[in-house]
């Protein structure tokens, strides 16, 4: 403590980085705790350092919470540098690339409609855009035939009681592999509300599929394709069947 000017100052140092401080105590001499609070001051850096891992570590968990309700695994998900552009004969892939990520990152990116053959990597890409979705908001990831499975198990009330919500339900919506089932009346009328309350709600909607537009509009029908073709953006997704690809190559 020392005399400056009209006042009283201390001298010390940041406790976590020793970078030196000057404290002002104003007129009145500082008391022994003020002189022993000052011992624990942090600089602006530390502080705002603290103050963004606090901010991170906030992050981590809101995205660890979102990522736990939303059914799908991170393990999963493969990131983004790991998808080819291009496939193996020269086919663009990038611009799928790029939308699927666009949607993930988007506060409002309306629909979107994968679309390819089957082990193209619809699946994986919807996943990673899904992810980072949950990076800032939440989001439900179904599969089709395990929806329509939990629907028809009155067994497990939790399963269904899920699966319910799901069709009920205003928020984003992942809907993969949107073909592998058998479409009964009663199905299409499910569907055909789960879709619609989302544009309704313009809520994020993300759905995969192995048929062309022909192929969902004759399973589904014309209400259902049209929701789906109004409101998201159908673009397909080149390449083989990377599942036997990667196989022979491991061989």
């Amino acid at each position: 403590m020392r005399e400056q000017g009209n006042g009283y100052v201390i001298d010390v140092e940041c406790r976590k980085c020793g970078e030196p401080m000057t404290l002002d105590c104003g007129a009145d001499r500082p008391k022994s705790l003020v002189l022993s609070l000052a011992r624990s001051v942090v600089c602006d850096k530390c502080s705002q350092s603290a103050e963004q891992r606090a901010a991170a570590e906030r992050h981590e968990q809101e995205f660890a919470a979102r990522l736990a309700s939303s059914g799908l695994e991170r393990a999963e998900v493969r990131p983004w540098a790991e998808f080819d552009a291009r496939t193996p004969d020269g086919l663009d892939r990038g611009r799928v690339i790029e939308a699927a990520r666009e949607w993930g990152r988007m506060a409002d990116p309306g629909g979107l409609c994968l679309i390819g053959a089957v082990g193209s990597g619809k699946t994986a890409l919807a996943k990673a855009a899904a992810v980072t979705r949950l990076q800032h908001s939440a989001l439900r990831w179904v599969s089709l035939a395990r929806l329509v499975a939990d629907l028809a198990n009155f067994e497990d009330r939790h399963a269904r009681a899920l699966a319910v919500r799901v069709l009920t339900g205003k928020g984003a919506l992942v809907l993969d592999d949107f073909d592998k089932v058998n479409v009964t009346d009663w199905l299409a009328s499910q569907l055909f509300a789960a879709i619609d309350g989302r544009i309704e709600a313009g809520a994020p909607l993300l759905v995969t599929t192995n048929l062309d537009p022909g192929e969902l509009r004759a399973k589904f029908g014309d209400a259902i394709y049209s929701r789906i073709e109004g409101y998201c953006r159908m673009i397909e997704l080149a390449g083989p069947d990377y599942r036997l690809v990667n196989r022979r190559a491991a061989a």
